[in-house]
């Protein structure tokens, strides 16, 4: 394929209606072997506790085919089934960690590029220790992927909140980390809530991770405050000694998930990064919009709109493509479920293609 014209192909993997599920919170990785593994919550309706299973569809040949979905937890169950998170590592193996009750957690391993899975070992237990700096009641990981730095750190965002009962506010934003290829977990420093700018963030909760260049972390944040921007902080490891957050007034945000990958493709450089999310500052989740930087995340120069009504989304790259998966449209009268859970596959010609957008 000629790589300088502009592609976007756009593929639904769930349709809302052709079943009695509704389908939601869409997460995506690419193997080491360049298998794309897009997987989501099932849900009986909008409601965050009616989630009640995980699928997962594959792609071996670069998101152009899907196999059918395969259920990584069967929808039905009584439980709270949801939050799916998944790490790739580059020796092959992918981690998969969720979560029931928003207050247990389970890992499992895949060695063959998801096709088979280890059983569910819980590690709830990791979280607990976190109690004596934080006394959360709920916790929700990711949603979207973690990442593997380059010294071989696998690392997960996860929010908590202390209010109680059903509540998921107020929220603080943490990692998980594991030194030695997802054997055992500890979680790491919660991220400062005071800004730069002397704020103090309102209830950060889902956020994204990317390493930088120069080995550093950094984490873009959903939250509540008024100033409604992206929040970025940056670690040197990602488990601590966190930077007091900014808020990017590039980054319009209507308080939904957003994704963020680096995408070395474009020119080999880690410190390109890829971002998408609604960039809206109203109150409607719209205008799904792919920005890349050049540096870290200090400038996002090009900019693309992918889709117009949107919601929850994910990236993950390789080789020259991005992938984005995400929420399109709206299947029910409170605006939060989906009409489709759709695949985007993008190159840069398109990203940067000024004369197809009439500009």
């Amino acid at each position: 394929m000629d790589l300088l014209k502009p592609v976007c192909d756009k593929t639904i993997l769930e349709q809302a209606g052709h079943d009695t599920w509704r389908y939601r919170i869409p997460g995506l990785v690419v193997t080491a072997a360049g298998t794309v593994l897009a997987y989501y919550e099932i849900r009986r309706d909008a409601d965050d506790w009616n989630a009640c299973g995980i699928g997962l569809r594959r792609s071996t040949d670069g998101g152009l085919s899907w196999a059918p979905r395969f259920d990584l937890a069967a929808p039905g169950s009584t439980l709270t089934i949801n939050n799916p998170v998944m790490v790739a590592a580059r020796s092959g193996l992918v981690h998969f960690l969720w979560e029931t009750g928003y207050n247990r957690m389970f890992h499992q391993v895949s060695r063959d590029d998801g096709l088979t899975w280890s059983d569910p070992v819980e590690q709830t237990t990791v979280l607990n220790g976190l109690r004596s700096r934080y006394a959360w009641t709920a916790f929700g990981l990711g949603p979207g992927h973690g990442i593997e730095t380059r010294d071989g750190r696998l690392l997960v965002p996860v929010w908590l909140c202390d209010g109680g009962g059903r509540a998921h506010r107020p929220s603080v934003v943490a990692t998980l980390y594991s030194e030695d290829g997802g054997l055992s977990w500890s979680c790491g420093a919660i991220v400062p809530r005071m800004t730069d700018q002397g704020e103090v963030l309102v209830n950060p909760n889902e956020s994204a991770l990317v390493e930088l260049r120069d080995g550093r972390i950094l984490i873009n944040m959903r939250h509540e405050t008024p100033r409604r921007h992206r929040a970025l902080a940056v670690s040197d490891q990602g488990i601590g000694g966190w930077s007091a957050p900014w808020l990017d007034d590039r980054l319009p945000d209507p308080v939904c998930c957003a994704g963020m990958a680096g995408w070395p493709g474009v020119s080999g450089d880690p410190d390109v990064v890829a971002f998408s999310n609604c960039a809206t500052s109203g109150p409607q989740r719209t205008d799904l919009t792919i920005r890349t930087s050049l540096d870290g995340g200090r400038t996002w120069p090009a900019a693309r709109l992918l889709e117009i009504v949107a919601g929850y989304s994910d990236l993950a790259s390789h080789g020259p493509w991005l992938y984005c998966f995400y929420e399109q449209g709206r299947a029910d009268p409170t605006g939060i479920c989906p009409q489709a859970l759709v695949m985007a596959r993008i190159n840069r010609a398109w990203l940067d293609n000024k004369q197809e957008r009439g500009e």
